[in-house]
């Protein structure tokens, strides 16, 4: 999350972090920064090492890409002592947000992140999207036990600096 964020504090012209791409080289595979001494990009960051050694689909509440759809950035540390619990207060504070987590509608329809939709596999483990996303918003369980699934539209407009 902090080399993300760099990105935008080292560019503050900006209006998406998209606009840091390169031609055959989107932002997200550029060097971001050193990891153990070894440069690394966000996708390497993202994929290899945290969605590649760790079987958790809470990681998509909890790492962020700077633009208005992703999840919330938490203002304070992850730390190994409430790892899990803290992962899980993001995956319910990102739920609830009806803008960019989930919601549902009276006709029966839930509205969801298209990170849900992009990494669905992801899900498997927890029994997929569906029962992920019951088990961290009950009002949606509540709502109808077989909602007709759609997806947010993705903002890549950064999410809002403090001043």
């Amino acid at each position: 999350n902090a080399l993300c964020a760099n990105f935008v504090v080292q560019n503050p012209e900006i209006k998406s972090i998209l606009e840091l791409s390169k031609p055959n080289q989107p932002i997200w595979d550029q060097t971001a920064g050193r990891l153990a001494g070894v440069e690394i990009s966000l996708n390497q960051i993202e994929h290899d090492r945290l969605r590649g050694e760790w079987d958790e689909p809470a990681i998509h509440a909890c790492i962020v890409c700077a633009s208005q759809s992703c999840p919330d950035l938490r203002d304070a540390a992850y730390l190994p002592k409430d790892l899990q619990t803290t992962m899980y207060m993001q995956i319910e504070n990102w739920l609830r947000n009806s803008f960019k987590g989930s919601k549902t509608d009276s006709d029966s329809r839930l509205y969801l992140s298209r990170i849900f939709l992009w990494f669905e596999s992801d899900f498997d483990s927890a029994g997929g999207v569906l029962a992920f996303v019951n088990k961290f918003n009950s009002d949606i369980s509540q709502h109808s036990s077989h909602p007709a699934v759609r997806y947010f539209e993705y903002d890549w407009s950064l999410n809002s600096r403090r001043k």
